[in-house]
């Protein structure tokens, strides 16, 4: 006899085929016995055997679908989807309040930990306008809305266009990029977001000062050129209206001989992290190696991405390769920077030393590109320190001095293989059963509260509630402590 059959007598059945000697042609217990229904059997979904050598498509009809703007919500909220820059206008015009939402990577912060709350919010991401960019004879012009995984792409495509020289601010963009977040939020992230926020930690905002950027803004009325160096205002706080959306951003390109661009970061690790000081140093000299113009721009010194501005006085007319334009240099960024004890954000001395540190290795860079000979060179200050991708491997040697009859081994883990490899199945990978169930979690309202009765009878006549289960359907009151490695959480609330 087949073991398992649903039919036999073991299991409560009838009796399968075999038990009953009628055993089926195919020798299974797959006959038809006295008119009962066929056994089903789960036929597995079919699937196109996957090639290598097949080039994968984007799907034709998702090619086709075209965007249409989209309103919904209540009295409370709203949410707005336009597709075109008139109706972002538009939208704007009417709520001059509404929350602008691009990759949504500050406002889901602000919702989450500062408890804000906006009655109307608009989606840009859908509106090809402000996603165009153009090579322009002396700047770049970007959409403010295109996100930072493809800005990378621009700067790349810039320094070659423009040559490394000239192309000196999006190499300084593109390494700003490159240690910014993840890149799950460079994906959506966008210039404007960074922009209009204000951060005074943003990693973009100080290039675009430094390199005298141009922000266009647009309302239904005007249209806004605002320099990048009068953009800031104070804290979190910018000169946009309040009727104005970021539309574009004019970048310039360097000179052809003579102009140095550098942008700098450190934070707590290298990647995915936010600065603790960030700068974007430009610097303009003549033949004679004296300085014409100079940008020293920071962030994390102040409520706002500021300029330098002692230094820069100080800086403009001076002899780049004299000594003595170092030590001046130091002094007044001491002024532009004195932070006190107790500043906000703390580490007052280290912020000073990063900002100080930044000029140093910036007046060295720039030394050794001049080839200044009259000067000591700091080998040291050149050059980003790298570090290699994570490896390793599994020393199957480390434990045969320890190994015992069973401790010791180093056996592996049960499921580490298919884990691995994928292959292991996980609760969400089991396919929906036929009327099964969910459960829902009810939570209170109130934290802390008395539970004086629960009356779950107006739930029970929601369509698709079957059953309510609380502490009452355990089999005892011990059923109800969970927790490790002590046991002492209740699961279901029972009084409180």
């Amino acid at each position: 006899m087949q073991k398992g059959c649903a039919k036999s007598k073991s299991n409560g059945g009838g009796g399968c085929c075999m038990e009953n000697g009628k055993q089926s042609s195919g020798g299974g217990c797959i006959g038809n016995v006295d008119g009962d229904e066929p056994i089903k059997r789960f036929t597995p979904p079919g699937f196109i055997e996957y090639n290598p050598d097949t080039q994968l498509i984007f799907p034709p009809p998702l090619t086709r679908h075209h965007l249409k703007p989209l309103a919904f919500g209540n009295k409370r909220k709203r949410w707005y989807r336009p597709v075109t820059l008139k109706q972002l206008l538009e939208i704007k015009s009417a709520y001059p309040s509404a929350k602008i939402i691009g990759g949504s990577t500050e406002t889901q912060i602000e919702i989450k930990f500062k408890a804000m709350q906006y009655t109307a919010s608009v989606y840009v991401g859908d509106i090809a306008e402000l996603r165009q960019y153009a090579f322009n004879d002396d700047h770049v012009e970007i959409g403010g809305n295109i996100v930072l995984t493809d800005l990378e792409e621009i700067c790349r495509k810039a320094i070659e266009h423009y040559g490394p020289v000239r192309g000196q601010p999006f190499e300084a963009i593109h390494k700003q990029i490159r240690y910014f977040a993840g890149r799950q939020i460079r994906n959506v992230g966008t210039p404007a977001g960074n922009l209009a926020t204000a951060s005074p930690i943003s990693d973009l905002n100080p290039v675009f000062v430094a390199s005298n950027s141009v922000l266009i803004a647009k309302s239904l009325e005007k249209e806004t050129e605002i320099p990048m160096s009068e953009f800031f205002k104070g804290y979190r706080t910018t000169a946009l209206g309040p009727n104005d959306i970021i539309a574009k951003l004019r970048i310039p390109i360097g000179s052809r001989e003579g102009e140095f661009f550098r942008a700098y970061k450190q934070a707590k690790r290298k990647d995915d992290d936010i600065a603790i000081v960030n700068a974007a140093l430009r610097v303009s000299l003549d033949e004679s190696h004296h300085v014409k113009s100079v940008d020293l721009v920071y962030g994390g010194m102040a409520p706002m991405t500021v300029v330098a501005k002692q230094a820069v006085a100080y800086l403009r007319g001076k002899r780049w390769n004299d000594p003595l334009t170092l030590e001046g240099a130091m002094s007044a960024l001491e002024d532009d920077f004195d932070l006190r004890f107790g500043v906000p954000g703390g580490m007052a001395t280290y912020r000073k030393s990063l900002a100080f540190g930044f000029f140093y290795r910036f007046y060295q860079e720039i030394l050794f590109e001049l080839n200044a000979k009259d000067v000591d060179l700091d080998e040291d200050a050149r050059g980003e320190i790298e570090r290699a991708i994570s490896f390793g491997k599994k020393d199957h040697a480390a434990t045969q001095a320890y190994e015992q009859r069973i401790l010791g081994k180093a056996n592996p883990h049960v499921a580490a293989l298919k884990q691995c490899t994928g292959e292991a199945q996980y609760t969400d990978d089991i396919p929906a059963q036929k009327n099964e169930l969910y459960g829902v979690m009810v939570l209170s309202t109130k934290a802390h509260a008395k539970i004086l009765s629960v009356d779950p009878s107006p739930a029970m006549d929601i369509p698709g509630i079957v059953e309510w289960v609380d502490h009452k359907d355990l089999p005892n009151p011990e059923s109800n402590w969970w927790g490790a490695p002590n046991c002492d959480e209740l699961f279901f609330a029972v009084d409180e």
